[in-house]
Protein backbone atom coordinates (compact mmCIF):
# COMPACT_ATOMS: atom_id res chain seq x y z
CA UNK A 1 0.00 0.00 0.00
CA UNK A 2 2.31 3.03 -1.33
CA UNK A 3 -0.14 5.65 -1.72
CA UNK A 4 -0.58 7.81 1.12
CA UNK A 5 -0.56 10.92 -0.83
CA UNK A 6 -2.88 10.04 -2.95
CA UNK A 7 -5.25 9.97 -0.14
CA UNK A 8 -3.90 12.81 1.08
CA UNK A 9 -5.11 14.24 -2.10
CA UNK A 10 -8.39 12.31 -1.87
CA UNK A 11 -9.00 13.78 1.58
CA UNK A 12 -8.00 17.47 0.60
CA UNK A 13 -10.16 17.39 -2.18
CA UNK A 14 -13.10 16.45 -0.46
CA UNK A 15 -12.33 19.05 2.51
CA UNK A 16 -11.80 22.08 -0.05
CA UNK A 17 -14.81 20.88 -2.46
CA UNK A 18 -12.57 20.49 -5.90
CA UNK A 19 -9.53 18.51 -7.21
CA UNK A 20 -7.43 21.82 -8.25
CA UNK A 21 -7.46 23.35 -4.78
CA UNK A 22 -6.56 20.05 -3.52
CA UNK A 23 -3.52 19.82 -6.06
CA UNK A 24 -2.34 23.63 -4.85
CA UNK A 25 -2.49 22.57 -1.29
CA UNK A 26 -0.47 20.23 -1.98
CA UNK A 27 2.00 21.67 -4.27
CA UNK A 28 0.61 19.63 -7.75
CA UNK A 29 -0.30 20.98 -11.35
CA UNK A 30 -4.36 20.21 -12.33
CA UNK A 31 -3.65 17.45 -14.41
CA UNK A 32 -1.29 15.48 -11.68
CA UNK A 33 -3.80 16.24 -9.09
CA UNK A 34 -6.28 14.78 -11.26
CA UNK A 35 -3.99 11.38 -12.68
CA UNK A 36 -3.37 10.52 -8.76
CA UNK A 37 -7.00 10.33 -8.40
CA UNK A 38 -7.80 8.11 -10.95
CA UNK A 39 -4.88 5.94 -9.92
CA UNK A 40 -6.00 5.81 -6.13
CA UNK A 41 -9.83 5.16 -7.90
CA UNK A 42 -7.99 2.35 -10.52
CA UNK A 43 -6.59 0.48 -6.92
CA UNK A 44 -9.37 0.67 -5.15
CA UNK A 45 -11.58 -0.59 -7.99
CA UNK A 46 -14.53 1.76 -6.54
CA UNK A 47 -15.19 5.38 -8.00
CA UNK A 48 -15.08 7.90 -5.14
CA UNK A 49 -16.16 11.41 -7.01
CA UNK A 50 -19.08 12.12 -9.02
CA UNK A 51 -16.91 14.31 -11.13
CA UNK A 52 -18.47 17.37 -14.16
CA UNK A 53 -16.24 20.29 -15.21
CA UNK A 54 -17.47 22.37 -12.14
CA UNK A 55 -18.51 20.19 -9.44
CA UNK A 56 -16.53 17.43 -7.43
CA UNK A 57 -19.12 15.33 -5.31
CA UNK A 58 -18.24 12.23 -3.37
CA UNK A 59 -20.25 9.17 -3.85
CA UNK A 60 -21.69 7.47 -1.39
CA UNK A 61 -18.74 4.54 -1.34
CA UNK A 62 -16.38 7.76 -1.07
CA UNK A 63 -17.82 9.11 1.73
CA UNK A 64 -17.95 5.83 3.71
CA UNK A 65 -14.12 5.31 2.53
CA UNK A 66 -13.20 9.34 3.50
CA UNK A 67 -14.75 8.75 7.22
CA UNK A 68 -11.56 5.93 7.31
CA UNK A 69 -9.02 8.09 5.92
CA UNK A 70 -9.40 11.13 7.82
CA UNK A 71 -9.05 8.49 10.75
CA UNK A 72 -5.96 7.10 9.69
CA UNK A 73 -4.30 10.40 8.52
CA UNK A 74 -5.17 11.78 11.70
CA UNK A 75 -3.37 8.35 13.81
CA UNK A 76 -0.25 9.29 11.98
CA UNK A 77 0.05 12.75 12.34
CA UNK A 78 -0.57 12.19 16.32
CA UNK A 79 1.96 9.76 16.01
CA UNK A 80 4.25 12.01 14.09
CA UNK A 81 3.92 14.59 16.08
CA UNK A 82 4.31 12.62 19.65
CA UNK A 83 8.04 11.58 18.07
CA UNK A 84 9.03 15.08 16.88
CA UNK A 85 7.80 16.23 20.73
CA UNK A 86 10.13 13.46 22.19
CA UNK A 87 12.72 14.56 20.54
CA UNK A 88 13.00 17.90 22.29
CA UNK A 89 12.14 16.28 26.04
CA UNK A 90 14.89 13.98 27.73
CA UNK A 91 12.22 11.28 29.66
CA UNK A 92 12.20 7.60 30.39
CA UNK A 93 13.60 4.99 32.51
CA UNK A 94 16.88 4.21 32.87
CA UNK A 95 18.27 1.73 35.00
CA UNK A 96 22.11 2.19 35.74
CA UNK A 97 24.51 -0.41 37.87
CA UNK A 98 27.57 0.92 40.27
CA UNK A 99 29.74 0.07 43.27
CA UNK A 100 28.24 0.65 46.57
CA UNK A 101 30.35 2.85 47.33
CA UNK A 102 30.61 5.30 44.61
CA UNK A 103 26.74 4.59 44.13
CA UNK A 104 26.13 6.17 47.83
CA UNK A 105 28.88 8.87 47.86
CA UNK A 106 28.83 9.90 44.98
CA UNK A 107 26.64 9.15 41.86
CA UNK A 108 23.17 9.50 44.11
CA UNK A 109 24.11 13.54 44.30
CA UNK A 110 25.25 13.61 40.68
CA UNK A 111 21.66 11.79 39.68
CA UNK A 112 19.52 14.32 42.39
CA UNK A 113 20.82 16.92 40.49
CA UNK A 114 20.52 15.47 36.99
CA UNK A 115 16.87 14.86 37.74
CA UNK A 116 16.14 18.60 38.91
CA UNK A 117 17.18 19.67 35.12
CA UNK A 118 15.13 16.75 33.73
CA UNK A 119 12.03 15.57 35.64
CA UNK A 120 11.04 13.57 33.19
CA UNK A 121 13.98 10.80 33.95
CA UNK A 122 13.49 7.88 35.96
CA UNK A 123 16.46 5.92 37.48
CA UNK A 124 17.01 2.76 39.30
CA UNK A 125 20.06 2.30 40.52
CA UNK A 126 21.58 -0.98 41.24
CA UNK A 127 24.17 -0.93 43.50
CA UNK A 128 26.47 -3.87 43.65
CA UNK A 129 30.29 -4.55 44.06
CA UNK A 130 30.19 -7.76 41.15
CA UNK A 131 30.56 -7.32 37.45
CA UNK A 132 26.99 -6.44 36.25
CA UNK A 133 25.78 -8.45 32.59
CA UNK A 134 23.75 -5.84 31.26
CA UNK A 135 21.59 -7.94 29.70
CA UNK A 136 20.44 -10.71 31.98
CA UNK A 137 20.85 -7.79 34.74
CA UNK A 138 18.46 -5.69 32.22
CA UNK A 139 20.89 -2.75 33.04
CA UNK A 140 21.39 -0.32 30.36
CA UNK A 141 24.50 1.59 31.76
CA UNK A 142 27.20 0.10 34.13
CA UNK A 143 29.47 2.26 35.98
CA UNK A 144 32.57 0.38 37.17
CA UNK A 145 36.47 0.77 38.21
CA UNK A 146 38.82 -0.34 35.41
CA UNK A 147 39.11 -2.03 32.52
CA UNK A 148 35.89 -4.26 31.45
CA UNK A 149 37.60 -7.68 30.85
CA UNK A 150 34.72 -8.51 27.79
CA UNK A 151 35.94 -6.42 25.03
CA UNK A 152 32.44 -7.01 23.09
CA UNK A 153 31.20 -4.11 26.07
CA UNK A 154 31.25 -0.51 24.38
CA UNK A 155 33.49 1.37 27.27
CA UNK A 156 34.04 5.05 27.70
CA UNK A 157 36.14 6.66 30.54
CA UNK A 158 34.36 9.08 32.65
CA UNK A 159 37.01 10.51 34.85
CA UNK A 160 40.49 9.66 36.11
CA UNK A 161 40.52 7.63 39.62
CA UNK A 162 42.64 9.01 41.89
CA UNK A 163 43.42 7.23 44.80
CA UNK A 164 44.42 8.78 48.25
CA UNK A 165 45.86 7.11 51.31
CA UNK A 166 44.29 8.46 54.02
CA UNK A 167 45.14 7.48 57.58
CA UNK A 168 43.30 9.28 60.83
CA UNK A 169 44.27 11.91 62.98
CA UNK A 170 44.72 9.43 65.60
CA UNK A 171 46.21 7.06 63.78
CA UNK A 172 48.82 9.91 63.12
CA UNK A 173 49.36 10.69 66.49
CA UNK A 174 50.25 7.15 67.44
CA UNK A 175 52.23 5.95 64.42
CA UNK A 176 52.87 8.54 62.53
CA UNK A 177 52.50 9.21 58.79
CA UNK A 178 53.15 5.79 56.65
CA UNK A 179 56.22 5.07 54.11
CA UNK A 180 54.36 4.81 51.37
CA UNK A 181 56.73 2.36 49.73
CA UNK A 182 57.32 0.24 52.54
CA UNK A 183 52.92 0.64 53.68
CA UNK A 184 52.30 -2.69 51.24
CA UNK A 185 54.76 -4.82 52.99
CA UNK A 186 53.00 -4.37 56.90
CA UNK A 187 52.16 -7.61 57.80
CA UNK A 188 49.41 -6.31 60.13
CA UNK A 189 47.40 -5.13 57.45
CA UNK A 190 43.86 -6.02 56.21
CA UNK A 191 43.78 -7.02 52.73
CA UNK A 192 40.60 -5.31 50.88
CA UNK A 193 40.67 -6.81 47.20
CA UNK A 194 38.36 -5.88 44.30
CA UNK A 195 35.68 -7.45 42.39
CA UNK A 196 37.13 -10.27 40.24
CA UNK A 197 37.71 -9.63 36.03
CA UNK A 198 38.68 -6.26 37.02
CA UNK A 199 42.06 -4.89 36.53
CA UNK A 200 43.44 -1.90 37.25
CA UNK A 201 45.58 0.38 35.09
CA UNK A 202 48.63 2.56 35.89
CA UNK A 203 49.65 1.04 39.16
CA UNK A 204 51.61 -1.82 40.34
CA UNK A 205 50.53 -5.16 41.18
CA UNK A 206 50.47 -4.84 44.94
CA UNK A 207 48.73 -1.44 44.27
CA UNK A 208 45.31 -3.49 43.19
CA UNK A 209 45.06 -3.75 46.90
CA UNK A 210 43.48 -1.23 49.28
CA UNK A 211 45.21 -2.18 52.83
CA UNK A 212 43.92 -0.63 56.19
CA UNK A 213 45.65 -0.87 59.14
CA UNK A 214 43.74 -0.61 62.37
CA UNK A 215 40.68 0.69 60.80
CA UNK A 216 42.48 3.62 60.26
CA UNK A 217 44.79 3.90 56.88
CA UNK A 218 43.21 3.20 53.70
CA UNK A 219 43.91 3.91 50.64
CA UNK A 220 40.39 4.99 48.48
CA UNK A 221 39.22 6.99 45.82
CA UNK A 222 39.29 10.48 46.48
CA UNK A 223 35.58 11.36 45.58
CA UNK A 224 34.18 8.70 48.21
CA UNK A 225 36.77 10.17 51.10
CA UNK A 226 36.16 13.83 50.17
CA UNK A 227 33.14 14.51 53.05
CA UNK A 228 35.97 12.41 55.62
CA UNK A 229 38.41 14.63 54.28
CA UNK A 230 36.52 18.28 54.21
CA UNK A 231 35.65 17.44 57.88
CA UNK A 232 39.26 16.57 59.18
CA UNK A 233 37.98 12.70 59.99
CA UNK A 234 40.76 11.82 57.39
CA UNK A 235 44.08 13.06 56.51
CA UNK A 236 45.70 12.79 52.96
CA UNK A 237 49.27 11.14 53.72
CA UNK A 238 50.18 10.00 50.11
CA UNK A 239 48.38 10.00 46.81
CA UNK A 240 48.56 7.70 43.56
Amino acid sequence: MDYLGDIRLFVEAANLGGLSAAGRKLGLSPAAASARLVKLESVLHTRLFERTTRHLRLTDEGRTYLSYCQQALQALDDGNAFLQAGKSVVGGKMRISATSDFGRNVLKSWLDQFNTQYPEVRFALVLSDSLSNLLQDDIDLAIRFGVPPDSSFVARPLAPNRRVLCASPRYLAKHGAPNIHGIWNVSTALSLTLSPGLQTTGASPEMTKSKVIGSRLQTLARRMMARSLESGRFTVTALQ
